[in-house]
C-alpha cells in the first residue's frame, strides 16, 4: 500500500525484474506485491512445448527447469476407474485428477520462470507415472522446460 492506502500499480515482467537481484526474483520481492499482481505476472509468461517460436528470438537460456505433482488416488478411485473401465466411457474421477495434476505443473512451471526472470518456458515435456504398493496408489506428473528470455522480432 501507498502512502494513500491505495496498492501499488500491478507491475509489468520488466519491473519485477528491475528488483531483482542478479536477475533472480526473490520471495521477500515477490510478498511487496499483492497476490493477484503475481498471479497477473504469472499469466504474461508463455509456455510452449515448441523449442522456438518465430516471432521472437531467445536472448538468453536461463536453465531447465522442473516442477512436479503427486496426487494419492485410492480405493475409491481405483473402484470408480475399474467400473468406468468394464461399462465403457470415459472416467471423470480420473479425468479430474490428471487435469489437476497438470495445472499444477504448469503454474509450477511458471513460477519457477517468474522467480529466474523468464519470459517463456519452452520445450515443455510433462511425463506422467503411477506408483503403487502396500494398497495405495500415487500418480506422479513431472514437468520440465527451459526457462528463456527473448524479445519480438522486428
Amino acid at each position: 500500500m501507498n502512502t494513500a492506502g491505495n496498492p501499488p500499480p500491478i507491475p509489468s515482467l520488466e519491473s519485477l525484474r528491475s528488483r531483482s537481484r542478479n536477475g533472480i526474483l526473490t520471495a521477500d520481492v515477490l510478498a511487496a506485491y499483492d497476490p493477484k499482481t503475481v498471479e497477473k505476472a504469472l499469466y504474461e509468461i508463455v509456455l510452449t512445448t515448441e523449442s522456438a517460436i518465430s516471432t521472437h528470438t531467445i536472448t538468453e537460456r536461463l536453465g531447465i527447469i522442473t516442477h512436479e505433482a503427486a496426487f494419492g488416488i485410492g480405493l475409491f478411485f481405483d473402484f470408480l476407474t475399474s467400473a468406468s473401465d468394464v461399462f465403457g466411457g470415459r472416467s471423470k474421477t480420473t479425468q479430474r485428477t490428471l487435469r489437476s495434476a497438470r495445472n499444477a505443473v504448469l503454474l509450477g512451471l511458471r513460477q519457477e520462470a517468474l522467480l529466474l526472470g523468464a519470459d517463456a518456458v519452452i520445450a515443455i515435456d510433462l511425463d506422467y507415472s503411477e506408483f503403487s504398493g502396500k494398497g495405495k496408489s500415487m500418480l506422479f506428473l513431472v514437468g520440465s522446460g527451459t526457462a528463456v528470455r527473448w524479445r519480438a522480432q522486428a
